[in-house]
């Protein structure tokens, strides 16, 4: 499986904080890859959750207000468009992720679209380059 966080993507201790309170959710198979993201997304000040599936991520969702869900396409398969469709579905408007990003290993354009047809914000293709994950997280 590819990696989703490149080795470039070491902590260098000089990330900025970002103002207030942002709180991620990182939908995915546990693994190193998953371990990476969760570590940057944490090393550079955001509050950041893990569900290792699309039941747990729904469960989670039903509680807490995410500004970002972060997708692992690469580890959850043909569940990640799935899911975005749930979250449209079934969290309530309320609850709903401000963006819904899926992380993918390939650039085909017939699952991006499906992605999009399906409720995702932001489709983003590993590798990831820190720099530009954090200035979209920024914006």
């Amino acid at each position: 499986m590819p990696s989703v966080v490149p080795s470039d993507w070491e902590d260098d201790g000089h990330a900025p904080v970002p103002e207030g309170s942002t709180l991620i959710l990182v939908v995915s198979q546990p693994g190193t890859a998953t371990g990476g993201l969760l570590r940057i997304l944490k090393s550079s000040g955001y509050t950041t959750e893990f569900a290792a599936d699309p039941e747990a991520a729904l469960r989670q969702m039903s509680r807490k207000r995410y500004a970002f869900v972060f997708l692992i396409e690469v580890s959850l398969g043909p569940a990640a468009i799935a899911l975005c469709r749930r979250i449209g579905r079934e969290v309530a408007p309320a609850a709903r992720p401000s963006r819904v990003i899926v992380i993918s290993d390939h650039r085909r354009w017939w699952p991006r679209l499906r992605a999009w047809l399906a409720g995702c914000d932001t489709w983003l293709q590993v590798p990831l380059h820190r720099a530009s994950l954090l200035a979209y997280l920024r914006r």
